[in-house]
């Protein structure tokens, strides 16, 4: 799905193919395959809200003010629901300058970020100045509603010292944000307030974490699927 998050500048993105329980990145205009065991989750810096995907058109997102407060729900028709956004780190797992940008409303991406969020949110504090690498352990297989989903299994490894491309990216990304002109019961006579642009919700160990869907229901867990084996490297990247 595509990124497209406004401004001067356009980060590439990472996608979490529940369906085949794999990841693509984009490249040049296209989608290829990739393996990663290991990158850096700027969780320091991740924006929750409300987004609507629409069959070849750039997504849009109502960003949440802080954590935890929901956006004002758009009453224009649309399927509006929650979602994420964060940066991926991993020169070694994506070329380039290593960075990626990870934001959908997908059940099962949402529900892996939260676990791995939490995780974040308890072993901050003793970690200051830095950012945790996340590792990839497998698929959880989810039973939503009437439908089934994949869930990445996302966990902290360890913890790194923060690269300097991560807060290139936070001066660079714009703040996509549609605003409906009427919205019942919106404070401002109606309008959505506008965020800040350029400035990512703090988040810390008292932050709230990513809500997951209400309405989603979970079977009993399935054992895990185990991990695509990444590419050996005989140097650590972080």
């Amino acid at each position: 799905m595509p990124l497209n998050l406004g401004g001067g500048s356009f980060t590439p993105h990472i996608r979490w193919m529940a369906s085949t329980s794999s990841w693509s990145i984009s490249v040049e205009g296209n989608q290829q395959p990739v393996m990663w065991q290991e990158c850096i989750f700027d969780f320091a810096n991740i924006k929750t809200g409300l987004g609507v995907f629409s069959e070849g058109m750039a997504p849009e997102w109502i960003w949440d003010i802080v954590l935890g407060q929901r956006a004002v729900q758009p009453t224009d028709g649309r399927e509006w629901k929650p979602g994420f956004h964060v940066h991926m780190f991993s020169p070694q797992s994506f070329g380039g300058d290593g960075l990626r940008e990870f934001a959908t409303t997908g059940v099962g991406a949402t529900r892996g970020i939260n676990v791995a969020y939490e995780a974040f949110e308890q072993q901050a504090a003793a970690n200051p100045g830095m950012v945790p690498v996340v590792r990839f352990d497998g698929v959880r297989p989810l039973r939503i509603g009437k439908g089934n989903t994949n869930e990445p299994i996302l966990a902290i490894a360890r913890w790194a010292p923060r690269p300097p491309a991560l807060d290139a990216a936070l001066s660079e990304v714009a703040q996509p944000v549609t605003q409906p002109s009427t919205v019942p019961g919106a404070p401002g006579g109606g309008q959505l307030p506008a965020p800040v642009a350029s400035q990512p919700a703090p988040v810390g160990p008292a932050a709230v974490p990513v809500a997951p869907p209400p309405t989603a229901t979970v079977a009993a867990p399935a054992a895990p699927t185990a991990a695509p084996a990444p590419v050996p490297s005989t140097t650590p990247e972080f």
